[in-house]
């Protein structure tokens, strides 16, 4: 099965497996000192056109961004967004409970893991393994 991995900026990446379109942590614009940003027209780009799935390991700047999020969801509204942290109200958000989430071949697993530093502690954060027909992608 061939894989197709676009990263955006700092760990975000665009994956394209079969007939899947997955995005992780793909919209980040807080630049942080020695970590990249995305902007706005990263949307506009060929690898980041129509994903079925716009999953978020936490909700930090670095890794996610709201405004561009409610952007995708306009132009994309069959889309998927899943995260920690309501802010759609029509996305899955990723709790314990709720960690599992299925399309076709498509599997989700998001999992829980502890956010680098005493002082995000408290933060919700989750790792990601992707499967397609047997195809495994960890995004952690």
């Amino acid at each position: 099965m061939r894989v197709n991995v676009t990263f955006s900026a700092n760990a975000g990446v665009a994956i394209a497996v079969g007939k899947y379109r997955i995005w992780v942590d793909a919209l980040p614009t807080r630049k942080q000192p020695g970590f990249s940003a995305a902007g706005p027209r990263i949307l506009d780009d060929s690898a980041f056109f129509r994903p079925g799935h716009i999953c978020y390991t936490h909700g930090h700047g670095d890794h996610f961004s709201e405004a561009l999020t409610r952007i995708a969801d306009q132009r994309w509204p069959e889309a998927k967004v899943y995260l920690p942290e309501r802010i759609l109200p029509n996305q899955e958000t990723v709790a314990p409970g709720n960690l599992v989430f299925r399309d076709g071949a498509l599997t989700l697993r998001f999992f829980p893991l502890p956010h680098e530093g005493a002082r995000y502690a408290q933060v919700p954060h989750y790792g990601l393994l992707i499967t397609v027909d047997g195809c495994n992608i960890l995004a952690a």
